[in-house]
């Protein structure tokens, strides 16, 4: 039983490294290859489109301890439909708003900000994706499928650090802000 909870908890340190060290190839691309003033947007920009993803994490922190007891019991998937179909309808209405809050956000932001707002939009699909993705989809494929998320950690890695290489070579913290989304 050692062995085994020992290779999953070193299956899940590798994971998060991986994970820990493509998360932030979009500041090390652009803190490499662009200007201070770019990576200084794109970090602004990130702060603003990444809150959603944040409640998204705490949210995983709540379901964690449902998912596996749920998936053990036959009921996961019910719970699972229910409560995606709802974190997308919540989605969707902060996706709304930020629309909405488009125009004032400038107002509201000193002038030297005023060039992270498109990238905040560029950014904003990565943020309500994690919002909605954190709470019960990376939990069930952390508890059942640990491999999956590093295959395909694995298998895009080549693809996402040439993105940032070239993004953040040629067009700056919008262009990083696309990859990521």
């Amino acid at each position: 039983e050692c062995k085994r909870l020992g290779a999953y908890c070193a299956g899940v340190g590798v994971v998060g490294g991986l994970g820990t060290l493509l998360g932030s190839l979009d500041m090390y691309g652009l803190g490499a290859l662009a200007t201070p003033a770019e990576a200084g947007i794109y970090k602004a920009a990130l702060m603003f489109a990444l809150m959603p993803e944040l409640v998204g994490t705490c949210l995983s922190q709540v379901f964690a301890p449902h998912v596996a007891i749920y998936a053990r019991d036959g009921v996961f998937y019910r719970m699972f439909i229910r409560v995606q179909t709802a974190l997308v309808a919540v989605a969707l209405g902060m996706l709304a708003l930020a629309l909405a809050a488009g125009p004032i956000l400038s107002s509201l932001l000193p002038q030297k900000y005023a060039a992270a707002i498109p990238v905040i939009f560029l950014l904003l699909p990565a943020g309500l994706a994690g919002f909605m993705l954190y709470p019960l989809v990376v939990n069930f494929l952390a508890f059942y499928s640990l491999k999956s998320v590093l295959i395909v950690d694995l298998v895009l890695a080549p693809f996402i650090a040439a993105g940032y290489w070239y993004a953040a070579r040629h067009e700056g913290a919008a262009g990083v802000a696309v990859v990521t989304s």
